[in-house]
């Protein structure tokens, strides 16, 4: 601007200006609530020159990261900050852009609107929309249901909804969290399965086949289900079931069916399919061909040898437990042998079995006799190693011989240490041919270990176990699986003597560690004796291996009844009861936990609860527990403890007439405490959260239930699943109370008055704050005052503080509350009554604070007056924009005063037209403006621009503090446009030009020739100083033959060339240091310009130039102008028009024009007089050139 304004004072009119190009013709935005929009625009120049610019706001709400622009293209960014502003709010303005190419305005409506979020061109305005779209578009709906536009659009200032969103969001499947918000806020069903089918039936395939299942979903949404089955041949060929499984809303649900997995006897399995919401299975059935059947005789075979393989162990068994004798013991085993042979002849070892029979009945020739036939006849090579050992057992046994003996033992410890599949036949000839056996029982002892720990469960072991044990008790020094396995089979047959049981008991008393098999080993014989020594066995067991379990509990109680004595029985008996009831228990149990007390608060809590659920029934004991318990309740209270038995107690003997004032400062503790139930068994914790409070508090579930503290209605209630999922809605649970709180508040108010929980039971109690209450104030300072409660409540408690203390005016208290609150947590539909209190109270610091953050527009004009007024004299605001817009805003509405004008007028910038119109409002009663009206003179000569006023704004400036660089500019500009532009300039104006031009401040020729050609419209009337002015510049400018036609007009003033009245001047006028060339002819007027000529015109003066030309009678100059840009004019002289001379002292022009006259009216005589004049002053003037 600066620039311009110099070349203006130096005379240089010539200035390259921009073709300025816009982007935009106007702004209208749509702005969030609660969002700084961020907005740009172009200013371009579309020729070779740089845009100069400044950018302004007229009602100075936008902000500009810069104010000011050089370049050819230039983009101008801009702000809006919605933050605090209330949807509905609008704003209507326009943006001043000033350039050196000329002034534009960019119009702008700025609505705020409700926060919206744009997809695929639709606007997202709230949760149904939302919910619709993710319908559809499920995967980019949890992309902006994690982002900060979801919060600012669909959550905006819900601290409820929030703190909702909050715990969701730690979720680790933010699709299960989208779900879980959409539910809660009603915008969608839960999604829940169900299956076609729950029974399949398939027949049994060939090879590999594939079935399928229906599965459908009642809604759209989010499902995480698992997918499994519980045998190997059902193959689901999918293991995870997610939302975007779905074929609309079913699912085909498809697996393999293998058929060589499928077991003998395996006919059907199940497909499982689970999420934390639902457990469902399908049965599929496998429908197996119909085998043949096999022929009766077949069948029976079968059958017939099973059983007899059977009764030959049976009848050996039998035999040496004594229950049949030899004879039986032979006549059952040959029958089977018997039946064997019959089905299977080609097995020997049922012969040889017969020959052992024979044997036994002492038939030795006959046995004799048919081994010396075997001896002959058999094939011992093809003989099998069973058939040989027992071939030899029967000679050894026939013979009796040692040597025999001893060969055959030899022989079967080979097979038996051999690991043959049939080593138990082989231990079974050992045990009557092996010598060590007999001798030694622990050899015999580690024969059978060895065959157990390979497996082998037999009759034939556990008998040779017991009959060992049986003789000797005493070897039971250990207690393992062969002996229990033993043990077990020898109570079974009744083959186990008493000394062995006994030693059985006491060997497991003694075990150091717990054994299982041992322990169910001692049960069993519990339930057949149930004798002392076992039980006594039991218990020592239990209780040193401290085992509760509620299946013990039996013993304890048996062991009670029985009166044994062991330390810790009773501890024991408590502590494994099944504390889901309250079964009796025995008074002298509960009498010696009256006076000796080593259980925990729990198990007391248990055992009290117990004494008052079954009170009937032991009305004393009831009675001498009530201190005891009392007491114990007390001491919960104060701990603040709360569970089922508690709350029998609580139930019992808490009465708010009766409370103790030695735990009532305590009561607060639990009278406030939920117990949670929940019967899905995938929740593993409950978080609570309050809004009142902050944070959350996170309780395990323990069997479906949990206590908690829910304070007030906020409360936020989080169930989390072993999977890290959240839920607030879907999951099914209830609260149930422990007292009723409204029946404990006047305790609470005696001993708690200032505990955070009673208070805000009472604050979350009031329905609407009157603000007219004391009562209501009290506690609203109670809570504003409190630590525990959240900064957000404290500041709502805060608000409510300040409407009271305003509605019952006392400064000094207002004054106080007001200085606490906190803008962040102030609701926009609130801050126009917290900013005008702040300004009632002169607390004008924050008021600019809330203004800045939540606009004005609601504030009453006379409390802006005050701020802006406060703002002036404070120098911290001086380069506020806030300031401005506000003192701005006053303007426009017509109540600005002085101190709001006066600053307007130093800080405001704005269009000529807006700043011509602050002049207006300024100029009759301010005198200080000048730097307004420079400002206004400088922009107008900046962007080349003209208002009306422009002049009398001058005149102001000129008459006041002016600066000559501005004044010589303005005038010089002035004089070329008067001059030069033929623009109308006011006379007052060109006096001042003369008065800086008499003072030599202004020289250039432009200057002065527009102001001898203003004084030429005077008619005369001149100053002696100013005829002596026009006196000497007209001189001036005809020494340098610079002549104008006007100057006619000061003939009486200035002698001036002869020949000056008789030329017709071609004037044109435009810029400066061109060649201009005009082409002119004379004829009559109705001829062409076929005979042209052409010439450069002569530039006297800077854009102004010049041709002359004489123009006779009769004659008419025809003349272009061509190539240029600007206006021309003819100025003729009207002497030789109609005059005719012919005396002496006429000139040749004259004396020509005479003759065409004469001519022209047949005027002979006039017509040789004039020519012999002509002549004469030619010879003449020949005559004396030739002499010089």
């Amino acid at each position: 601007m600066k620039g311009i304004v110099e070349q203006y004072a130096r005379g240089e009119f010539k200035v390259d200006r921009p073709a300025v190009a816009i982007s935009v013709s106007k702004i209208e935005l749509n702005i969030e609530a609660g969002t700084v929009y961020d907005g740009e625009f172009t200013v371009d120049s579309s020729n070779s020159c740089a845009v100069k610019l400044m950018v302004y706001d007229s009602r100075y709400i936008l902000d500009f990261k810069s104010h000011t622009f050089v370049g050819r293209k230039n983009r101008v960014s801009y702000s809006f900050d919605a933050r605090g502003i209330e949807q509905g709010k609008s704003f209507k303005g326009h943006i001043n852009i000033i350039t050196d190419g000329g002034e534009f305005i960019i119009p702008y409506h700025i609505a705020i609107v409700a926060p919206y979020i744009q997809v695929e061109g639709k606007k997202l305005e709230d949760l149904f929309q939302f919910a619709a779209y993710a319908e559809e578009n499920w995967e980019d709906a949890i992309r902006i249901f994690g982002s900060e536009d979801f919060v600012r659009t669909f959550i905006g200032r819900d601290e409820k909804l929030q703190r909702v969103y909050d715990t969701l969001g730690m979720s680790l499947s933010i699709g299960q969290a989208m779900e879980e918000f959409l539910v809660y806020t009603h915008k969608k069903r839960a999604l829940t399965l169900s299956v076609a089918q729950n029974d399949l039936l398939v027949e049994m395939p060939s090879e590999l086949v594939r079935a399928s299942v229906t599965i459908t979903k009642n809604t759209w949404g989010y499902t995480n289900t698992k997918i499994a089955s519980d045998c190997d041949f059902l193959i689901p060929e999918t293991s995870v079931l997610k939302w975007n499984s779905f074929d609309g809303n079913t699912f085909d649900l498809s697996f393999l069916i293998d058929p060589q997995k499928i077991h003998d006897g395996e006919s059907s399995g199940y497909i499982y399919i689970w999420n934390t919401y639902q457990n469902m299975r399908i049965q599929v059935s496998i429908r197996k061909p119909e085998v043949i059947k096999m022929t009766p005789k077949s069948r029976q075979t079968r059958f017939t040898i099973k059983r007899a393989e059977e009764a030959l162990i049976r009848a050996y068994i039998d035999f040496r437990t004594d229950k049949i004798d030899l004879k039986k013991y032979i006549a059952e085993t040959r029958d089977a042998l018997n039946t064997l042979i019959k089905y299977r002849p080609e097995y020997g070892m049922y012969r040889l079995g017969l020959l052992h029979m024979q044997i036994l009945e002492g038939h030795t020739e006959f046995v004799e006799q048919e081994f010396l036939r075997i001896d002959a006849d058999a094939n011992f090579t093809s003989m099998e190693d069973m058939e040989k050992c027992y071939l030899s057992y029967l000679k050894s046994l026939l013979r009796r011989e040692k040597f025999i003996i001893d060969r055959t033992a030899a022989m079967v410890r080979e097979r038996f240490e051999a690991n043959d599949k049939n080593r138990l036949f082989y231990f079974w000839i050992l045990l009557f041919v092996d010598v060590n056996y007999t001798e030694d029982k622990w050899v015999l002892y580690e024969d059978i270990q060895k065959l157990f720990n390979s497996g082998v469960n037999s009759p034939v072991i556990y008998f040779e176990i017991c009959d060992m044990f049986n003789k000797q008790p005493l070897m039971m020094k250990k207690i393992a699986p062969l002996e229990i396995a033993a043990l077990r089979w020898g109570m079974r047959n009744e083959f186990v003597s008493e000394d062995v049981i006994v030693e059985f008991v006491k060997t497991a008393s003694r075990q150091k560690d717990f054994d299982e098999q041992a322990f169910k080993m001692l049960e069993q014989i519990y339930d057949m004796r149930h004798d002392r020594t076992t039980l006594d066995a039991i218990c020592g067991i239990l209780i040193k291996n401290k085992m509760y379990d509620p299946c013990y509990h039996r013993y304890y109680s048996d062991a009670s009844d029985k009166d044994l004595k062991y330390v810790g029985l009773n501890e024991c008996f408590i502590r494994s009861m099944d504390k889901n009831h309250y079964d009796e228990i025995p008074e002298a149990i509960l009498r010696y936990f009256s006076y000796k007390n080593v259980l925990t608060d729990e198990e007391l809590a248990y055992i009290y609860a117990n004494v008052i659920m079954n009170k009937e029934n032991q009305k004393s004991v009831y009675r001498d527990f009530v201190p005891a318990i009392e007491r114990f309740m007390e001491k919960m209270i104060l701990q603040g403890n709360v569970s089922d038995d508690l709350t029998v107690i609580y139930d019992e003997f808490l009465d708010p007439d009766t409370v103790k004032p030695e735990f009532a400062t305590k009561l607060i503790n639990i009278i406030f405490k939920r117990k949670f139930v929940c019967d899905n068994e995938n929740i593993t914790h409950i978080l609570v959260s309050h809004s009142e409070l902050g944070g959350e508090v996170k309780v395990p579930v323990v069997n479906g239930e949990a206590y908690v503290e829910i304070i007030s209605p906020s409360a936020i209630v989080t169930l989390l699943d072993d999977n890290g999922g959240r839920y607030v809605s879907t999951v099914q649970y209830r609260m149930e109370r422990i007292v009723d709180e409204r029946s404990y508040l006047d305790i609470c108010h005696e001993y708690s008055p200032r505990d955070y929980r009673y208070l805000l039971f009472l604050y979350n109690d009031i329905d609407i704050f009157t603000h007219r209450d004391a009562k209501e104030i009290n506690l609203a300072r109670d809570i504003a005052l409190c630590p525990e409660v959240s900064y957000r409540v404290r500041q709502e408690a805060l608000t409510h503080m300040v409407e009271y203390y305003h509605e019952n005016f006392d400064a000094d208290i207002l004054g106080k509350y007001l200085s606490k609150i906190d803008l962040d947590y102030v609701d926009p539909s609130y801050a126009s009554r917290i900013n005008t209190y702040y300004i009632a109270l002169d607390m004008y610091e924050n008021a600019f604070e809330g203004m800045y953050r939540f606009g004005y527009v609601d504030v009453d004009i006379d409390e802006l007056i005050k701020i802006a007024e406060f703002g002036i004299d404070d120098k911290r605001y001086d380069e506020s924009r806030l300031l401005i817009s506000i003192c701005v805003y006053i303007y426009r509405r017509g109540y600005a005063g002085q101190k709001i004008l006066s600053y307007l007028i130093n800080n405001y910038n704005g269009s000529l037209e807006e700043m011509a119109n602050l002049f207006k409002s300024v100029n009759s009663n301010y005198r200080n403006i000048d730097m307004l009206s420079e400002n206004i003179l400088a922009q107008m000569m900046f962007a080349d621009g003209y208002i009306e006023s422009i002049y009398d704004i001058f005149e102001v400036y000129y008459r006041g503090r002016s600066r000559g660089m501005v004044v010589k500019a303005f005038l010089r500009y002035c004089a070329h446009q008067y001059f030069i532009k033929d623009q109308k300039i006011p006379s007052y104006i060109m006096e001042d030009l003369y008065k800086e031009i008499a003072k030599g401040n202004i020289k250039d020729e432009i200057s002065r020739m527009s102001l001898l050609y203003y004084f030429s419209n005077r008619s005369g009337r001149y100053t002696e100083e100013q005829r002596e002015w026009i006196k000497a510049n007209v001189k001036q400018f005809i020494e340098y033959s610079k002549i104008l036609p006007f100057f006619r007009k000061f003939e009486s003033i200035v002698k001036l060339p002869g020949d000056m009245r008789f030329k017709t001047y071609v004037i044109f006028k435009g810029e400066s240091g061109k060649q201009v060339w005009v082409s002119y002819s004379f004829g009559q007027e109705s001829s062409s310009m076929a005979n042209y000529k052409s010439e450069r015109m002569n530039e006297i003066i800077p854009g102004v130039y010049v041709k002359e030309v004489v123009v006779f009678h009769g004659e008419s100059l025809v003349y272009s102008i061509d190539g240029v840009v600007g206006t021309s004019v003819v100025v003729e002289s009207d002497i030789l028009k109609n005059e005719t001379f012919h005396k002496d002292g006429s000139s040749s022009f004259e004396l020509i024009n005479s003759m065409l006259v004469s001519q022209e009216t047949r005027n002979d005589h006039e017509l040789i007089q004039a020519m012999d004049t002509y002549l004469y002053n030619s010879h003449f003037f020949d005559a004396n050139l030739m002499l010089l």
